[in-house]
C-alpha cells in the first residue's frame, strides 16, 4: 500500500474499457505512486495501451473510475483543469510524430515554449535533456535525416521537457540501440529518484527486474499480478531446464525422460526445443542426469533461474516471445 511518503499520483479503480463488442480492460485496479516506477508487461492485445491512454486522460473508461493528479475523471477534464494536467504529465506514444522539416534543436525549444518555460530555463532544460539523451550533437540538424533510433530519442526528449510529474511511455525503447536505451533507463531512474511517478510498456524483462518498483502483468484485459518484481518471483517464478535437441521433440518423449522424478511440475516441447519445469528446485541434478541419460538427441541443457519470464510463463501460458511488438504492416 502507498505511504504518505508515496501518495499515488494515478489511480484506476475497477476500471474497464470497451471498443464497441470488444472488451479491452476488465475491472482493472492500478496505482502509480510518486518516486516510483511501473512497468507494464503483456502480449498484444493485453490492455497495456489501452490501460495507459486512460491513465493520460486520452480516453474515460467504460466503467469504474480514474484519477490522475487529483483529477477525477481526467479524460472529462475542461478549462483550467485540462491545461493543468497537460503541464504535469506526459504521455508518449509508441510512433514519434515529428516536423521532417525542423531541425531537432527547434522541435525542442518549440516544445518548450509551448509549455511556457521561460527563455533562460528553456536553454538550460533543452540542453540538459539533449545530452540526457544523446542527441545534443544533432541539434542543428533537421529531422529528416534523423534514424529512427535519433528520432526516437528526440521524441523522448521532447516529451519530457516541462519536466513532468507523471511520466507513461508506450515502448520508449523500441527502435533504440543498447546505448539509447541506457540513456533512457537512466533518465527514467533519475525521475523517480526526484519523485515522479513513471509507467512503462515494455518488453524488456531484464530490464523490468533491473529497475521497476512494481510490474504489472496483464492479458486479455485483465491484471494477472502487480507487485515487487522480487515479489513476483519469490512467489511465483520457477527452476526450468531447457532443452535443445538435435531433433524434433516431442513432449510425450520429453515427459518419459523425466517420469517419476518428484518436484516436475511441466514439461513443454516446440520443435528442437524443451523445458522441464520444476516445482522444487532440489529436483535439478535428478533431471539434467535422466536427460543426459536418456534416447534423446540432446545437444544442450541450460538450468533456467526463477524470473520474471518464468512468472510470465505460468500467470499466463505464453512465452515471454509474444511480449515483441508487432512490427508495422503486420496483423
Amino acid at each position: 500500500m502507498p505511504t504518505e511518503a508515496e501518495p499515488v499520483a494515478a489511480r484506476a479503480s475497477r476500471v474497464s474499457r470497451r471498443f464497441g463488442e470488444h472488451l479491452a480492460l476488465r475491472d482493472v485496479d492500478l496505482e502509480l505512486e510518486d518516486g516510483q516506477i511501473t512497468v507494464l508487461l503483456g502480449a498484444n492485445g493485453a490492455g497495456k495501451t489501452t490501460l495507459l491512454r486512460l491513465l493520460a486522460a486520452v480516453l474515460p473508461p467504460s466503467a469504474g473510475t480514474v484519477e490522475v493528479l487529483g483529477v477525477a475523471a481526467p479524460a472529462a477534464a475542461s478549462g483550467r483543469r485540462a491545461r493543468g494536467l497537460r503541464r504535469r504529465l506526459a504521455y508518449l506514444a509508441q510512433r514519434p510524430s515529428l516536423d521532417p522539416e525542423m531541425t531537432g534543436g527547434e522541435i525542442l525549444h518549440l516544445v518548450a515554449t509551448l509549455y511556457g518555460l521561460r527563455r533562460r530555463e528553456r536553454r538550460r532544460r533543452v540542453a540538459g535533456l539533449a545530452a540526457a539523451f544523446g542527441v545534443d550533437g544533432h541539434l542543428e540538424r533537421r529531422v529528416a535525416g534523423f534514424s529512427g533510433g535519433l528520432r526516437r530519442r528526440l521524441h523522448l526528449a521532447a516529451g519530457l521537457v516541462h519536466d513532468p510529474q507523471l511520466l507513461l511511455l508506450d515502448e520508449p525503447a523500441a527502435g533504440l540501440d543498447d546505448q539509447g536505451r541506457a540513456f533512457l533507463w537512466a533518465e527514467l531512474v533519475r525521475r523517480a529518484g526526484d519523485g515522479r511517478a513513471v509507467a512503462v510498456v515494455t518488453h524488456d524483462l531484464t530490464a523490468a527486474e533491473r529497475h521497476a518498483h512494481k510490474v504489472a502483468i496483464l492479458d486479455g484485459g485483465s491484471l494477472l499480478a502487480c507487485d515487487s518484481p522480487g515479489a513476483l518471483i519469490a512467489e511465483l517464478g520457477r527452476t526450468a531446464v531447457a532443452v535443445t535437441a538435435a531433433e524434433t521433440l516431442e513432449r510425450r518423449a520429453l515427459e518419459r525422460a523425466v517420469a517419476g522424478i518428484e518436484g516436475v511440475a511441466e514439461v513443454a516441447a516446440s520443435g528442437g526445443r524443451g523445458r522441464v519445469v520444476l516445482a522444487r528446485s532440489d529436483a535439478v541434478r535428478r533431471v539434467l542426469a535422466a536427460l543426459a541419460a536418456s534416447p534423446l538427441q540432446v545437444l544442450d541443457l541450460e538450468v533456467e533461474r526463477p524470473s520474471l519470464a518464468s512468472v510470465y510463463r505460468r500467470l499466463t501460458g505464453r512465452e515471454p516471445a509474444e511480449l515483441l511488438p508487432r512490427r508495422r504492416g503486420t496483423p
